[in-house]
């Protein structure tokens, strides 16, 4: 769908959510350089080395939101799919914290065949705002009340953001 296609309502909320998003990566990116430059450089490496690999990480996240966006409807979002990805969150709180590996005190990484070591938490995060968006779309579509729409926010997305600090120490992911 062409930009000029898209009613300026929703183009302008788009927009705006888009340059949020990339301020925060540009914040992360700067927030990482300034925490591992010392690091970097005691371990023989230049200033720069986590931030490139950050950088990559970065660039790899970005073509994959351009492809969700570009080829999964935004009608695909609102099915009961987003309960198999809340149940996906729920089963990767609880394999972290049976299964987890513990780095700096924190038990917040899976090690996986093949792969290395996996942060969970970073899935979970999109996964439970993917969740709470459902529930206050399905309030703005009057399929739900305030009050039925504060418990679901509590136990569907809070709850699990709590698992997520007592089960792994993590108050940062949390």
């Amino acid at each position: 769908m062409a930009m000029s296609s898209v009613n300026p309502s929703i183009l302008k909320p788009r927009l705006g959510f888009l340059v949020f998003a990339l301020i925060l990566l540009l914040c992360g990116l700067i927030m990482a350089f300034s925490a591992s430059t010392i690091t970097s450089i005691s371990a023989g490496n230049a200033s720069t080395s986590y931030l490139f690999s950050q950088g990559k990480m970065a660039f790899l996240g970005l073509i994959l939101a351009f492809a969700i966006y570009r080829f999964i409807p935004l009608d695909f979002w609102k099915t009961n799919v987003i309960w198999i990805v809340w149940g996906v969150c729920i089963a990767l709180i609880a394999a972290t914290a049976l299964f987890g590996v513990s780095h700096g005190g924190a038990k917040r990484w899976i090690v996986l065949p093949l792969l290395g070591e996996l942060q969970p938490g970073e899935f979970i995060k999109i996964g439970l705002a993917l969740v709470a968006c459902k529930n206050i779309d399905d309030f703005d579509q009057g399929n739900m009340g305030p009050k039925e729409l504060f418990i679901r926010l509590v136990v569907l997305v809070a709850a699990p953001i709590g698992a997520i600090y007592i089960t792994q120490s993590d108050l940062g992911t949390s």
